[in-house]
C-alpha cells in the first residue's frame, strides 16, 4: 500500500527549483498559444521529461518534480482555453 508523504506535501514548493519546474509547467502550456506552439510545447515536455530521468536523484523525488511540472501546465490550461 502506497504511503502518502505529509512532510512532502507540506513543503511542497518551497525550494527555488520546485518553483522553476511549475513556472516551466506553465510555460509548456501556455506557449500552444503561439503558431506551431505545440511542437514547442512538446520539445519542453520531452526535454524535461529526459532532464529528470537522468538526474542522479531517488525515483520519488523524481515523481514530486514532475507532480510540480503537472501543476504548473494545469494552472494554465484555463489561460490557454480563454485565449482560443
Amino acid at each position: 500500500m502506497l504511503k502518502c508523504s505529509r512532510s512532502r506535501i507540506r513543503n511542497a514548493f518551497t525550494s527555488l527549483s520546485d518553483i522553476f519546474h511549475a513556472i516551466l509547467g506553465f510555460i509548456a502550456c501556455l506557449v500552444n498559444v503561439l503558431p506551431y506552439g505545440w511542437t514547442v510545447s512538446l520539445i519542453i515536455i520531452l526535454i524535461f521529461t529526459v532532464y529528470e530521468a537522468l538526474e542522479a536523484e531517488t525515483p520519488a523525488e523524481s515523481y514530486h518534480d514532475l507532480i510540480e511540472f503537472l501543476v504548473g501546465f494545469a494552472l494554465a490550461l484555463p489561460l490557454l482555453l480563454s485565449c482560443r
